[in-house]
């Protein structure tokens, strides 16, 4: 019934599952992205499906033509589909209860957070936050189910590896709640696709993974690496605008406390601002801190441990070394780039 294209997603190819996948608005040739914030494989989709109760509320991510779009659906009694349509998203929210909530974290990263959600600085991210969201929704990213993604996909006792990032992407359709990763509909030699991914890219071709065929970084997630964002929200066009928010005291106190309670992880600290986060880190057990410049533009090739060496004849081994660490400490090595899968639902 479904089949996934080159990149792992799950392509529909009939309109089945008794009118569930009809009444989220799927149609064949659909890619599904997500569910619920999470990944969506085969099985995944067939045992949410299976257990749907009456009343019962899942957000469909998926892409059409290129395009992302998002549906929740909804059962009613008997399992009679009920469709609420999500365009524009912004609609969406006036069928929630919050938008921002310390509920949205997983129960793990809620433990390793104590009792920082009674901290001024929590309830001052809490209001500042909301007053955003309630002011203009639409210009928010990623979208609120999506501020805590990278905790959702790398719980606590998983995580081996965390790559710092600044701030979410502010560009249209590139947010997704995971630092330095896009969707994987943006084409690798378009303009939209961020040269810090492109140089990424290549230092894993140069230390000899391969090259990334898009820059969807979700199974680095599924993984162990936190892709961890200091700003967890950004206003779209304006880089950096949600900084003064209070996320800077979230993150620290999150960045703090997991290199106290998690030993020997690798941390990859890539430009100055990643950088100002070590004080945080070296009061941990065994930690691997790798720092270099930052990936993207022209600062790639800067400071004296430069990502890439000029011409692109070498780069920082942080790939490689991250995975020596890894096995020298008994712990699986990350498949950095995901070998072609073939066409596994015929």
């Amino acid at each position: 019934m479904r089949r996934t294209d080159a990149n792992g997603w799950l392509k529909v190819t009939h309109v089945l599952d008794g009118g569930i996948a009809q009444a989220a608005g799927l149609s064949p040739g659909d890619l599904l992205a997500s569910m619920d914030g999470q990944r969506i494989t085969s099985a995944r989709w067939d045992k949410v499906l299976a257990s749907l109760s009456e009343n019962t509320q899942i957000h469909i991510t998926f892409y059409r033509d290129g395009l992302e779009h998002e549906r929740i659906i909804a059962l009613q009694s008997a399992h009679v589909p009920m469709q609420y349509e999500l365009t524009p998203k912004k609609d969406v929210y006036a069928k929630l209860k919050a938008l921002f909530s310390k509920d949205d974290i997983p129960n793990d990263w809620r433990e390793l957070f104590g009792g920082f959600f009674e901290a001024m600085e929590w309830q001052s991210l809490e209001k500042n936050l909301q007053n955003v969201l309630n002011e203009n929704i639409s210009l928010v990213r990623p979208e609120p189910q999506h501020f805590f993604k990278a905790l959702k996909l790398c719980p606590v006792q998983s995580v081996k590896i965390v790559i710092l990032g600044q701030d979410p992407y502010h560009s249209p359709a590139l947010a997704q709640g995971l630092a330095f990763s896009i969707p994987p509909n943006i084409a690798v030699n378009s303009r939209e696709f961020p040269s810090s991914l492109r140089n990424i890219s290549k230092a894993l071709a140069i230390e000899g993974f391969g090259s990334l065929p898009n820059g969807d970084l979700h199974h680095w997630a599924e993984q162990g690496v936190l892709l961890l964002n200091t700003a967890l929200s950004v206003k779209l066009g304006e880089a950096g605008s949600h900084t003064n928010l209070g996320w800077k005291g979230v993150t620290d106190h999150l960045i703090s406390t997991l290199a106290k309670q998690r030993p020997h992880l690798v941390w990859m600290l890539w430009g100055r601002h990643a950088q100002s986060n070590l004080p945080l880190i070296e009061d941990g057990l065994g930690q691997c801190v790798l720092q270099s410049s930052h990936p993207s533009g022209l600062g790639v090739y800067k400071t004296n441990k430069p990502f890439l060496e000029s011409g692109d004849k070498a780069s920082c081994a942080h790939f490689t070394k991250a995975n020596q660490w890894l096995i020298e400490h008994q712990s699986t090595p990350i498949q950095w780039v995901n070998a072609p899968q073939s066409d596994l639902f015929s």
